[in-house]
Order: structure tokens, then C-alpha cells, then sequence
């Protein structure tokens, strides 16, 4: 199976401590456009003395946004409605 994205859970969860919509809006964006195109994304928890754990493969637009509300929620939960 060939994943044509894979996204670090670590580097959303930073983006969202550090409330940076921009990158977290470029994410999501291209995860759309691999999605649209036939591509599957990889949400995925890496680690440095270890295979990555992954935690969700994407292949269409309902999962895609499933998983971005889940994130979306954690962000407004630390952040507010901003």
C-alpha cells in the first residue's frame, strides 16, 4: 500500500500548543488534495528507537474530515474559539 502523506501526530499536537492555524491549515489542505487525487495519508506517532505506531490511514474525504474535527476539537479545548 503506498501512502503518499504521512503526517506526525507529534507535529499537529505541537501546532496546536502553539496555536499556529497556518500550518495546521497547510496540513489538513494537502491532505485533502493527496485524498481527492486516489492517495491514502498516514496519521502516525513516531518514535526515535522505534517502528512508528500508526494510527489511522486515510482514504477518503469522510475519514479525512473525521479525523481533522477530532484535532479541531483538542485545538479549541486548549485554545479556545479564537
Amino acid at each position: 500500500m503506498m501512502y503518499v502523506m504521512v503526517i506526525n501526530v507529534a507535529d499537529l499536537q505541537d501546532s496546536i500548543i502553539l496555536n499556529d492555524s497556518s500550518f495546521q491549515s497547510s496540513i489538513w489542505n494537502c491532505a485533502i488534495d493527496v485524498v481527492k487525487h486516489g492517495r491514502k495519508v498516514v496519521i502516525q506517532r513516531e518514535f526515535e528507537n522505534a517502528p512508528p505506531e500508526i494510527i489511522v490511514v486515510i482514504s477518503d474525504i469522510k475519514e479525512l474530515e473525521e479525523a481533522k474535527s477530532k484535532f479541531d476539537c483538542l485545538n479549541i479545548r486548549i485554545n479556545g474559539n479564537r
